[in-house]
C-alpha cells in the first residue's frame, strides 16, 4: 500500500509499523479510560484492540521479509497474548471459550508455524489451568460449549480462504473471518455471550485488519 494519508505539500507514509503504533495507542487509551471510569465494557474493547496488536504484530514479525532482522520481537508480543486473554477470560467467561477454541482452530489449520505462536497458545493454556485448577476460579459451563464452536468456525475460515484464494473466488471474504463472526453472533443469540463480547470480537478484527492494511513489505 502506498501513501494513504496526504496533506497539501506533504504526505504521510503509513507503511511499516506506524499503523500498529497508532492502533496500540488507541487500545491503550481505551483501556486506561476503562479503568478510570471503572467500566468493564470499555476495558474489554481496549484490551481486544491491544490483543490484535500483539497477535498481528507477532504475525508480521514472523512473516515479513523486512522484519528478518527483528524476528525476536515476536516473543515479547507473544507473551502479551496470554496476559491479555487470561485477564479477559477471568473477567468475561465467554472469552475463555472463544480464545481457546480459536487457538485450536488455528492449530488444526496449521497456522502455528513459529515458536512464538506456541509461546502465546501454551502460555494462555497454562495461565488458565493455574487459575481454574489451582486457584479454583469458576468458568461458566457455557464457555466450554464455545470451544468447539469457535474451533470449527476459525478452521472453516482458514480452510475456505486457502481453497478460494487465487481462484477467481472471493477468498478475501474468508480472510476477514466471517464464519467466526457468525459464531460470535450465534453465541450472543443463544445466550452463551453478551453483545459486548461480540463488540470485543469486532474490535479485535477491525484492529487486526487495520494493521494488516497499513503494514506490508
Amino acid at each position: 500500500m502506498g501513501k494513504i494519508l496526504s496533506f497539501p505539500g506533504d504526505a504521510v507514509d503509513m507503511r511499516g509499523p506506524t499503523g500498529m503504533i497508532i492502533v496500540a495507542a488507541i487500545g491503550l487509551a481505551m483501556t486506561s479510560a476503562g479503568f478510570v471510569l471503572v467500566s468493564g465494557g470499555i476495558i474489554l474493547l481496549g484490551l481486544c484492540v491491544l490483543l490484535a496488536v500483539c497477535i498481528k504484530g507477532m504475525d508480521q514479525a514472523v512473516d515479513l521479509d523486512s522484519m528478518a532482522r527483528h524476528r525476536r520481537m515476536a516473543y515479547p508480543l507473544a507473551i502479551g497474548v496470554p496476559v491479555i486473554t487470561g485477564y479477559l477470560a477471568l473477567h468475561h467467561d465467554p472469552v475463555f471459550g472463544m480464545v481457546l477454541g480459536t487457538a485450536i482452530g488455528l492449530l488444526i489449520a496449521g497456522k502455528w508455524d513459529h515458536p512464538a505462536f506456541f509461546v502465546a497458545g501454551i502460555g494462555f493454556i497454562l495461565f488458565m489451568l493455574a487459575f481454574v485448577l489451582v486457584a479454583q476460579v469458576p468458568i461458566a459451563i457455557t464457555s466450554y460449549y464455545l470451544i468447539p464452536m469457535a474451533a470449527a468456525g476459525n478452521w472453516l475460515d482458514e480452510f475456505s480462504h486457502e481453497r478460494t484464494a487465487g481462484k477467481g473466488l472471493p477468498g478475501s471474504v474468508f480472510q476477514h473471518r466471517p464464519i467466526l463472526k457468525v459464531v460470535g453472533l450465534m453465541a450472543v443469540l443463544i445466550g452463551f455471550a453478551e453483545w459486548i463480547h461480540l463488540g470485543g470480537l469486532l474490535a479485535f478484527d477491525i484492529s487486526y485488519d487495520a494493521i494488516a492494511l497499513t503494514w506490508r513489505d
